[in-house]
This record gives structure tokens, sequence and C-alpha cells, in this order.
């Protein structure tokens, strides 16, 4: 599997952390600790449209890239930690795939890994790829809005901000060739937004070595 070429799209839009501290219940030792032992002091927010318009800012340099050719997406894989990251009846991908010409593509999400969602569309996508022709790709596309205090604070790890990618894979060509793909699942930690203070405790203790 080769990683063919990678786009992003990074709001301008600046938040220092002290400014959120208030809505998301922080007080002045937890953002000192965001500050100083994290390292993080600001975060980017998209405040110009919806998650259909963040995603889009991305798959705009997707389509307009003249190296490549849309009909040759066959798949697009979108990766969101949040599981329920936008309203009924809300159809993020097939908005998408209207708005950018890709009506062809078969889309889907990925959500139950979490963060590591796009780590794993990745070797979904190696799964896919013997199927398809020898110039035929796959798109794995991630971004999410942070709606709520809840998504957007890990209590004492970190603060989201908003950005999305896209990542465009194929069977060969140029590109960095994926020689390897490992992951470890560790399903004790599924509940760390809503565990005991233990539980908490005892994620962000081995998440690091972990990883």
């Amino acid at each position: 599997m080769q990683i063919k070429q990678i786009w992003s799209y990074i709001p301008e839009h600046i938040v220092p952390i002290r400014e959120l501290s208030e809505v998301l219940g922080l007080n002045n030792a937890q953002t000192k600790v965001l500050e100083k032992i994290h390292g993080l002091k600001q975060v980017r927010q998209d405040r110009d449209g919806d998650l259909i318009s963040l995603l889009g800012r991305v798959l705009t340099q997707v389509v307009n890239n003249p190296e490549v050719d849309p009909d040759s997406i066959k798949y697009i894989i979108y990766c969101h930690t949040i599981q329920e990251n936008f309203p009924f009846p809300m159809k993020v991908l097939q908005a998408l795939k209207r708005a950018y010409g890709l009506q062809h593509v078969i889309a889907f999400s990925l959500t139950q890994q979490n963060c590591a969602s796009g780590l794993i569309a990745l070797d979904v996508a190696e799964t896919l790829l013997p199927s398809l022709e020898a110039d035929d790709h796959i798109l794995i596309l991630t971004g999410e809005k942070t709606f709520s205090p809840i998504v957007q604070l890990i209590p004492n790890t970190t603060v989201m901000g908003e950005a999305s990618a896209a990542v465009l894979v194929g069977n060969k060509g140029d590109g960095s060739r994926v020689v390897g793909l490992t992951s470890i699942t560790l399903g004790q930690y599924c509940n760390v937004l809503t565990g005991t203070p233990r539980y908490s405790g005892n994620f962000r203790r081995y998440t690091s070595p972990a990883m």
C-alpha cells in the first residue's frame, strides 16, 4: 500500500486555553497543568461553518488537485472519535459526495477505535485495495467539530481543537510505502470520559507507556 498524498486544513482562529477555562469547568490548577505540563496553551477553532464545511475544506483540495482523478477514488473512509458527531437527520457523507462529484464512491465511517480510528483506517484500506484496479484509490478522511464541552475536554489530558485532513492511498505509484501496521486495543479504558477518578487516573498513568 502506498500513501500517495496528504492534505490538511487548519483553521486560522486561535483560542487560548485560558479563555476556555470557564466553559470547560477548569480551575486555575487544571489550566496550569494543561499549559505547563502538557504544553497546550491554545487550540484552533473553525468558526465559519458546520461539520460538512470543515470536511469540505480539505475535500476541495483533493478534487482540485491536478494529479488526482476523482473517478479513481472508490472508497471514502471517514474516521471520527465522537460516535454521534452530527445531528439526525443530517447525512454528512452523502452531502459531501453530492457537493464534490463523488456520487460513485462507497463511503462509510470508522469510530469505535476513537482517536486511533485513522490508524485503523489504514489497516482497513490495505484490506480493501487488493479488490480494486491498480490505478484506483481510497481516501481516508478525518475531522470533527468540538460542539460541546463534554467532547472538547479529556480531563487532565487535553483540550480538543478543530481541523480536517485527508490521506489518499493506492496500490502502486509514487508515494510512501506502508511496510507494516500494528495496533493494540486496551478495551478496559473504553469509558475513560465517564469512569471513576481512579479509572481515569489509571488511563493517564498507562497511556504514554503503552504508546
